[in-house]
């Protein structure tokens, strides 16, 4: 998940202004009637993003464009974007019924997704087990709907219908729910542990306020006293042998605890510092090639998370920003069986749970997104060897990352590129 600050329009103020092409520059792209006509050859007309549409043909290429991939990232620009979550749900049921993807995984907290599954077991809905996971962005969403209830049905063999990567605390649970879920496994799993000993953990899961971690930031001998509890605990979780899958992914959760609270005692959304941000990215890769290699072998996987996230090879952003993403760590990993596919829009809307529905930020006339839209088709794809071929200058503009108008050698950070020429924004369910 991208965190509050990345959808606050006031941190255009923080990026380089040389990230940024404004749409203010008038003049007409260079060769633009070329490009447009190369797109219209070469981009693939996608029919609908319709999830009840499970008539696939519009889609069978991708057959062939993804042969021998195990990991598949379906991306987004924001975490907002309903028409995105649409066509991704849709893209859901084509891979696995289609090409066997049979795991899904969310850019969601590792921990609250494995309380989400122990709770399924118990008899509660797929949706109030979603809203236990996800974070609400993705849980809430009308668009993910139908997603959600055929993971319920479709991908509940054999395992979880779906888990969590991220290191972060998503679900929308009370916070003493999560608390005590840990305090009562550590009894059940080492009866031997001291309880007391670990008693700043227990209040930054329960805070009294929101105002407290303002205030543990400033305090050196809390935060001393508070990672060694979390370094303890995480040795604690790692010597555990838990039995079933659920707590297997309740411990790693666990143990990723250290992970979250340094991101978030560390970071600074007014002044972000690449350094830490760097450190979740590292964690979720690390966290899927976990659930690849030891939890769920041989099982091919769906990544669900934003563009962001899921790219790699950042430096190639004509100013690169020092992040290294999670999509990096894999790509290295696992090379062509790792596959990104970045969407992109043109106008439209993007929901948001801070400042609600608001319009997608303008393209510039030297993007990618303006001429694909020249082209009139609603929704298209540009395979891995289209975008190899892509005439453009290089580097050249497009909107993958939060909507900005970025130059970079985009055929280098991704491997696909679904098009959606008006976005719609996501309806969240309170």
């Amino acid at each position: 998940m991208e965190l509050p600050f990345l959808q606050n329009p006031k941190l255009l103020l923080l990026l380089p202004a040389a990230l940024l092409a404004l749409t203010a520059c008038q003049t007409e792209p260079p060769d633009k009637t070329g490009k447009t006509e190369w797109l219209q050859e070469h981009a693939l007309p996608i029919r609908s993003i319709n999830p009840m549409d499970t008539v696939f043909d519009d889609l069978e290429f991708l057959k062939e464009e993804l042969k021998g991939v195990e990991l598949i990232g379906l991306g987004e620009q924001s975490h907002g974007d309903g028409g995105t979550f649409l066509a991704k749900a849709r893209l859901v049921k084509f891979l696995h019924q289609e090409m066997g993807f049979s795991l899904l995984a969310f850019e969601s907290g590792m921990l609250d997704c494995a309380l989400a599954a122990k709770a399924l077991e118990q008899g509660i809905s797929i949706d109030s087990a979603f809203r236990i996971g996800l974070f609400k962005i993705w849980s809430n969403s009308q668009e993910t709907a139908g997603l959600r209830q055929y993971a319920g049905s479709a991908l509940a063999t054999g395992g979880p219908p779906f888990v969590g990567f991220d290191s972060q605390l998503s679900g929308n649970l009370p916070r003493e729910v999560r608390a005590d879920s840990i305090y009562q496994f550590l009894r059940r799993h080492a009866p031997a542990f001291d309880s007391a000993y670990f008693s700043f953990v227990w209040k930054a899961l329960r805070p009294d306020s929101p105002r407290d971690f303002h205030r543990w930031k400033r305090d050196t001998l809390f935060r001393q006293a508070f990672f060694s509890q979390l370094d303890s605990l995480s040795r604690l979780a790692g010597q555990l042998q838990p039995q079933s899958t659920e707590d297997k992914l309740f411990c790693k959760g666990v143990e990723s605890l250290k992970h979250y609270y340094y991101f978030l005692l560390h970071m600074n959304p007014n002044d972000p510092d690449n350094t830490v941000l760097n450190i979740r990215d590292s964690i979720m890769a690390a966290h899927l090639i976990w659930l690849k290699e030891e939890r769920f072998p041989g099982r091919k996987i769906i990544l669900w998370a934003a563009n962001t996230h899921l790219g790699y090879d950042r430096h190639k952003l004509k100013y690169p920003d020092k992040m290294r993403p999670m999509g990096g760590y894999l790509k290295d990993r696992y090379a062509d069986r790792y596959y990104v596919l970045s969407f992109t829009a043109y106008s439209g809307q993007s929901g948001s749970l801070q400042f609600g529905v608001r319009n997608v930020p303008g393209s510039s006339n030297k993007s990618l997104e303006y001429l694909w839209a020249e082209t009139g088709r609603p929704y298209a794809y540009l395979r891995k060897a289209s975008l190899a071929a892509f005439p453009f200058e290089r580097p050249f503009q497009a909107r993958f990352y939060g909507y900005a108008n970025w130059y970079a050698e985009w055929p280098d950070m991704t491997d696909g590129a679904f098009f959606i020429r008006e976005m719609k924004p996501s309806q969240i369910d309170e």
